[in-house]
């Protein structure tokens, strides 16, 4: 650790120094407050730990941008499918967590539209948890019912008023 201290020592000297800040080598530091590299990585660890995301059956989730596999060495991700939310069906399997690739992964069963939130059949493959982001309350919509027509013509006008003044609209039976 100190020759990698002393190797970045010039970069950071420019950096720094111009900042006008003072350095410090954190091999020194260290033992006068009893910490070394590892009770170092240690907390760090714990608190990265702590930031990671829980999920739960029923929880709506995108892929990260940059996943290129569902799990290590797994099959590659199309584009269609990190283009959609996608809801979590199942998260264990006979009672204990579901390992892909050495990593623990849920089941991505439905597919979610973005806008309508509307489900659809999924993907039904196991995704690496550590690719996955959870979608935030404020991302989902709340959905108003604006009439119910005996005539589907009717109901057509009513869309086509709806989308004229703005509003994202659709029939369901």
């Amino acid at each position: 650790m100190a020759e990698i201290c002393r190797l970045n020592e010039k970069k950071l000297s420019s950096v720094i120094g111009f900042m006008g800040i003072f350095k410090a080598d954190p091999m020194h530091w260290f033992p006068k407050h009893g910490e070394s590299m590892d009770t170092f990585r240690s907390q760090v660890r714990k608190r990265l730990e702590k930031t990671k995301p829980t999920f739960n059956f029923g929880d709506i989730v995108k892929i990260k941008d940059g996943a290129e596999t569902y799990y290590p060495k797994g099959p590659l991700i199309p584009s269609w499918v990190k283009d959609t939310y996608h809801l979590i069906t199942q998260t264990q399997s006979r009672g204990k967590p579901v390992l892909r690739g050495g990593k623990e992964a849920v089941l991505l069963g439905k597919k979610i539209h973005k806008r309508t939130f509307q489900e659809s059949p999924g993907i039904m493959t196991w995704v690496d948890k550590d690719i996955l982001e959870p979608i935030k309350k404020e991302e989902q919509l709340y959905f108003v019912q604006v009439g119910a027509f005996r005539e589907k013509e009717n109901a057509k006008a009513m869309v086509e008023k709806l989308k004229k003044v703005g509003f994202e609209a659709i029939i369901k039976k």
